[in-house]
């Protein structure tokens, strides 16, 4: 990444400059990292960029649903929005009458907030139909990425470093910065 940005903005730094940093990269940066014998290589679980970006991607998921569920709780709190068409026991009175506080309500009728949760819970199947099989909501595949990794193909960094050490070395540099007033009479004039 850093070798690219160097080729791609090294007009703007003096030759010097760029030869320095060229000559880091060259002979350090694409240097294969040393391992000691009884070292393990890093995992991609143990990554502490990948591990951000699950996090960055759980936030983005819980962000609105929070929104969401404080929005339905504000304006519909207190509202019978569905009977269920099965009875159930006394034990499910809380959880599907949230924010109701009325004893003599049979348990079969649900309340906004917890009809909120029930559907919450249930449209995974709906969002893996919509948005197709490999979509940022599916909260199971997003479990199950965090605890083994994101499934990346295996890469030869190897043979990348190589690469981009070829590119450096082909790389043909052109300080742009005392070309500027010429340029800058030439737009004015």
């Amino acid at each position: 990444q850093r070798s690219k940005r160097l080729r791609a903005h090294a007009h703007h730094i003096p030759l010097e400059a760029y030869k320095m940093r060229k000559r880091f990269f060259m002979e350090k940066a694409f240097a294969p990292p040393e391992q000691k014998e009884n070292e393990m290589p890093q995992l991609p679980q143990q990554d502490p960029t990948a591990m951000m970006g699950m996090m960055k991607q759980s936030m983005s998921m819980m962000v609105p649903n929070m929104l969401l569920m404080g929005w339905t709780s504000y304006f519909f709190s207190g509202f019978v929005i569905v009977r269920l068409p099965f009875s159930l026991t006394e034990k499910f009175k809380p959880m599907l009458q949230r924010g109701i506080q009325l004893r003599t309500l049979d348990v079969s009728y649900v309340s906004s907030l917890s009809w909120y949760f029930m559907l919450f819970m249930g449209f995974r199947g709906l969002f893996s139909v919509v948005l197709g099989a490999n979509n940022v909501v599916d909260q199971a595949k997003l479990m199950e990425q965090q605890v083994s990794g994101p499934a990346q193909p295996v890469q030869n960094f190897t043979q990348m470093n190589k690469d981009e050490n070829t590119e450096l070395e082909i790389h043909h540099h052109e300080w742009i910065t005392p070309m500027a007033e010429d340029r800058f009479r030439t737009v004015t004039a």
